[in-house]
């Protein structure tokens, strides 16, 4: 992801019938924020967003919390510098 610069960079994760993972589409925001667009392709399920935090640490934000209820993911994945976390959502 570096090579989106300073930005936030996030997909949505989905979940294909063979149980193997893809993603939707790449949104690219600023160095602070990230819209997710959350789209599957067809015949996959949406499960997680995963975001970056360029500069920052791999730990979701209230904002991110909010973000993943609202869009019904089971978990949130962040990335910073390369340290990945995922979180569960609590329901």
């Amino acid at each position: 992801m570096a090579h989106f610069g300073p930005n936030e960079v996030g997909f949505a994760v989905c979940r294909m019938s063979n149980r193997r993972l893809t993603h939707g589409p790449v949104s690219v925001g600023t160095p602070t924020n990230v819209y997710i667009d959350v789209q599957c392709p067809k015949g996959s399920q949406f499960e997680y967003l995963f975001h970056t935090h360029p500069g920052g640490v791999p730990v979701p934000s209230p904002v991110d919390v909010r973000s993943a209820r609202l869009s019904g993911a089971r978990g949130l994945c962040i990335d910073a510098d390369g340290a990945m976390r995922c979180y569960k959502m609590r329901r």
